[in-house]
């Protein structure tokens, strides 16, 4: 899978490396706001999402965490290669484009 980094946000909180907006060409689709973190396991990425709401619309909170708010994806992939292909994609992609950040 082929993505074009159109913009990345750095950040240094926690794991969170930044945040990335890239497109797939030939889809004329553009996924703002990737979240690009370091896990055990190396450089990982994660989907856009939004709070999960209760019946009357407000994000519900974890019982001993304040900021524990459940979170869904915006989008979602169909098959799990293509999942870990655009993952490779766009750390490729915003690795290449920012060296210093991820070393």
């Amino acid at each position: 899978m082929r993505v074009i980094l159109r913009k990345f946000t750095a950040m240094n909180h926690r794991k969170q490396l930044g945040r990335a907006t890239v497109a797939l060409p030939g889809l004329g689709i553009t996924i703002h706001d990737c979240l690009i973190y370091r896990s055990p396991q190396g450089l990982r990425v994660q989907v856009p999402g939004h709070p999960e709401l209760d019946a009357e619309g407000r994000p519900p909170r974890g019982p001993l965490n304040s900021e524990d708010v459940p979170y869904r994806p915006t989008i979602t992939f169909d098959d799990y290669e293509d999942k870990i292909s655009f993952c490779h994609a766009v750390i490729e992609a915003v690795t290449k484009a920012n060296p210093e950040q991820f070393q």
